[in-house]
């Protein structure tokens, strides 16, 4: 039981490396999410990698990524090429395969370059620490971004042969808005909001009434007056009578 366990621990742990670290890891199949920018969809040409029909031997499905690179001598490249952490197939390389045979056959170990036994992968240039990850050059002008140190490879063999094209870096936009909203909300009762605050404050006080409570007064007392008058003479007009 205990052999049991351990072996399929370790085989749990050799699946994960094969995707590279957490903090950069592979892009993964063909089919899935992390190719999907990449590869030709019949709206994105040229700036995609086309899966082309081929007999290769080094492709199981019978297909192949076109390389662009005017550098190789074959373009026809595996279908799982880059897609997580291994010795890849090189077979435009003369550093990595025989081309004097009809097809192309890999060198011995002993006889191929150094970077030809590196692993590494292709990984997404925005989710990946890797300070050393670079741009490929195989697939032009198409931006893929591979990395060797998330597969634990050694970059340094690749640059001395091949050399190596800028590190890569996250270009891609952020979905952030890039205008503010063109109209202002609509208020319950189905009319638009204010769109702004009034300009200005009121330039002069509300014009004063005619009647003040100063000129009341006045029209009281004259009233008055006018009464004490009528009163009097009235009570002068009894007496004489």
């Amino acid at each position: 039981m205990k052999i049991f366990l351990f072996l399929l621990l370790a085989a749990g742990a050799d699946a994960a490396s094969h995707l590279g670290e957490d903090t950069c890891p592979c892009i993964g199949e063909k089919s899935g999410s992390g190719w999907k920018r990449l590869l030709c969809d019949g709206t994105n040409a040229p700036n995609c990698v086309a899966m082309v029909t081929c007999a290769e031997p080094w492709s199981s499905s019978g297909k192949c990524m076109n390389a662009t690179n005017d550098a190789l001598v074959v373009r026809k490249y595996p279908d799982t090429y880059g897609d997580s952490c291994k010795t890849h197939e090189e077979p435009g390389s003369a550093d990595c395969y025989n081309h004097t045979s009809t097809p192309p056959v890999p060198l011995p170990k002993s006889q191929a370059a150094g970077w030809c036994l590196e692993k590494w992968c292709y990984v997404d240039e925005c989710n990946c620490a890797d300070s050393n990850a670079a741009w490929s050059s195989w697939f032009k002008p198409v931006k893929i971004a591979y990395s060797y140190a998330t597969c634990g490879g050694d970059k340094s063999k690749f640059e001395a042969a091949v050399g190596s094209e800028k590190n890569s870096l996250c270009t891609r936009p952020t979905s952030a808005p890039t205008s503010a909203p063109t109209s202002a909300p609509t208020a319950p009762n189905g009319t638009s909001a204010p769109t702004s605050a009034p300009t200005s404050a009121p330039t002069s006080a509300p014009a004063a009434t005619t009647t003040t409570a100063g000129s009341a007064v006045a029209d009281d007392a004259q009233a008055f007056s006018v009464g004490v008058a009528v009163l009097a003479a009235a009570t002068v007009a009894h007496a004489l009578a």
